[in-house]
């Protein structure tokens, strides 16, 4: 990436021109962002031969940026109106997979931001190598993991007191839609309670929660529960998976995921929010979700956005609530 990086803000401010001058994606929110995102796709693109350089750098570089331009806006009107469509059908459930991306807007931490954390713990993280070597010694240390999560939930409860940390629009309209039963499930990825939060917020009551493996289950029936595989800041006792290390999914959910497709009370969906699909035990999931449902993909990843034809490449706070529009 290092032969045309140079170019990126020069070719990512005409491409926002671009984007403004042709109306193309009106009222999206951060288009600075998107742009930036796009053309450093490109760029790497390039780098790694998938794009062919053709005439000067900087008249290229553009042009396949308003060609990923124009995809991405297209897919947003074609995907938004499917996905609007199975949605509001009568009696489809959604399996909802929440990640990162979908906390990020409120003000958490991406898995690179983490650093910061772990600087005060005398661990110096440059790159993705070194947080993986940082939290390989986090979880073989009781002390040190001990003191990860004091210092994360610290950083949480901080942030909500100041406000630096606020529940978004999408966080609203998945609790609304949860609360509903639309939403049968939610699979959050995340260690923050923000969901949590938000729903004794508005029902006074906790949410029907299941965080820890070997927890006995109801058969035969639908929980419609939050599952958290990955760690919950209200259970610091229990282990929480780190960057780096093999993700954990429950076997009392797989069961249950066998259950939901053998069933034939609901015409169930899934749909993924904010999640970067990196682990592979999520993704065995999330393969047994997409051959028996339909499928539809949220967030800001322009790799994912390439791979997966119904993938929305948008904020959660913008688009959920296009999606849920005729809900309200």
């Amino acid at each position: 990436m290092a032969r045309y990086l140079y170019l990126g803000p020069r070719i990512s401010s005409e491409l926002l021109e671009y984007i403004q001058k042709n109306k193309l994606l009106p009222g999206y929110p951060n288009l600075p962002l998107l742009s930036r995102l796009v053309v450093e796709r490109v760029i790497w693109e390039v780098e790694e031969g998938k794009i062919e350089e053709i005439g000067e750098p900087p008249v290229f570089l553009l042009s396949w940026s308003q060609h990923y331009i124009k995809k991405i806006a297209e897919r947003i009107f074609e995907v938004l109106e499917e996905v609007r469509e199975v949605i509001q059908e009568t009696g489809y459930k959604i399996l909802l997979i929440v990640g990162a991306g979908l906390s990020f807007e409120t003000g958490m931490p991406l898995t690179r931001h983490l650093k910061y954390i772990l600087k005060p713990m005398n661990f110096d993280v440059k790159d993705y190598e070194d947080m993986k070597k940082a939290f390989s010694i986090i979880s073989s240390l009781e002390s040190k993991d001990k003191e990860f999560k004091e210092r994360f939930i610290s950083y949480l409860k901080q942030g909500l007191k100041e406000g630096k940390i606020k529940f978004t629009e999408a966080h609203k309209i998945i609790i609304r839609e949860f609360i509903n039963g639309k939403i049968l499930e939610i699979l959050c990825l995340n260690w923050d309670n923000l969901l949590e939060l938000l729903y004794k917020k508005i029902t006074g009551k906790k949410i029907s929660k299941i965080n820890r493996e070997g927890k006995q289950i109801l058969k035969d029936d639908f929980l419609h529960c939050l599952w958290k595989f990955h760690g919950d800041v209200e259970d610091p006792e229990y282990k929480w998976i780190y960057p780096g290390a093999n993700g954990r999914v429950f076997p009392e959910f797989v069961k249950y995921c066998q259950f939901l497709i053998n069933q034939k009370k609901y015409v169930l969906c899934g749909l993924i929010v904010g999640y970067s699909e990196q682990d592979e035990q999520i993704s065995n999931i999330i393969m047994m979700i997409e051959q028996n449902f339909e499928l539809f993909r949220i967030g800001m990843d322009m790799r994912l956005f390439n791979k997966y034809k119904k993938y929305i490449l948008a904020p959660a706070a913008w688009i959920l609530p296009q999606i849920f529009a005729s809900d309200r």
